[in-house]
């Protein structure tokens, strides 16, 4: 069970960068870029 763990962390984490930094990186940071500010804006207001 670990050992299958372990094969599928070593095979879905290069997909899963790879599809992040080729297709959704732009996406990917508007989205962190977003939830940062309403993060913060939901701090100042409570």
């Amino acid at each position: 069970m670990d050992d299958c763990r372990r094969f599928l962390i070593l095979i879905v984490v290069p997909i899963t960068q790879f599809y992040l930094g080729s297709h959704l990186r732009q996406e990917f940071f508007a989205l962190a870029l977003f939830s940062l500010v309403v993060h913060t804006f939901s701090l100042l207001i409570y």
